[in-house]
């Protein structure tokens, strides 16, 4: 709906055409590089033995790869709901192709996920079977990665420097287990007890991870940024995300 759109802000006023302007879409692609810039990257980065090969895997598996995905799959699946009968006005104009999905109105669009599913399944089980398995791996290996990482964070940082400096191996790898279960055990409980807290935090953690950037630059690449520049940087963009999310304007 255009490049930048001025109103009044969420609530208050109505975005002609949408929300999803093309600062709107840049913003929220540069909020998601905090998912890059998460602790748990840089942990896997440091745990290796060489991390020569971690650039090879970063432009070549993340970049390419996945940038050829969706540059080539998200289209189709996008232009393919409009030929399948979810547009109204394909449908009148006789473009669409078949009705395979139901129509469904301006800002609805996020439903046609599930009726992608349900019509996969029904042509083809074996392949709603392997997206179910695919799901859950995806959600397995990002859970695990986020808790490990979270135990060492714990272990490392916490109870190794504040606690125990002259704690061995064995101790820090016994505190990072327990860490790591009692970290798991309390995401367990939130998500079983207080669901819109899970939702509040979890928009807070990817652009809060966003904010490590100016310590990542700092151990890579500007050598002359001092620890007390990285961390004031560090709490300076916490507190404006913060403010300007949901939970900060309540």
């Amino acid at each position: 709906s255009g490049v930048i759109q001025w109103t009044g802000g969420l609530g208050r006023d109505v975005a002609v055409g949408g929300i999803w302007t093309a600062i709107m879409g840049l913003t929220t692609a540069v909020t998601f590089m905090g998912l890059q810039i998460a602790p748990h990257f840089s942990v896997l980065g440091f745990a290796a033995r060489s991390p020569r090969a971690f650039a090879i895997h970063q432009v070549w598996g993340s970049a390419f790869c996945i940038g050829v995905l969706v540059f080539v799959f998200l289209p189709i699946i996008s232009l393919g709901a409009h030929l399948l009968g979810a547009d109204a006005v394909a449908n009148s104009a006789n473009i669409a192709i078949g009705n395979v999905l139901p129509e469904v109105s301006r800002g609805q669009q996020g439903v046609l996920v599930q009726y992608f599913i349900k019509a996969i399944g029904i042509s083809y089980p074996w392949l709603a079977g392997l997206l179910a398995v695919a799901g859950i791996a995806a959600f397995q290996s990002a859970a695990a990665a986020y808790i490990v990482t979270s135990g060492t964070i714990l272990a490392q940082d916490v109870y190794s420097k504040h606690v125990e400096p002259r704690a061995d191996w064995h101790r820090k790898i016994l505190i990072s287990r327990f860490s790591a279960l009692l970290v798991g055990f309390i995401a367990l409980v939130m998500a079983s007890f207080t669901p819109n807290a899970v939702l509040v935090l979890s928009a807070l953690a990817i652009p809060m991870s966003l904010q490590l950037l100016p310590a990542l630059f700092g151990v890579l690449w500007l050598p002359w940024l001092t620890r007390r520049a990285a961390i004031f940087g560090l709490f300076v963009g916490l507190i404006a995300v913060l403010l300007t999310e949901q939970l900060g304007q309540m």
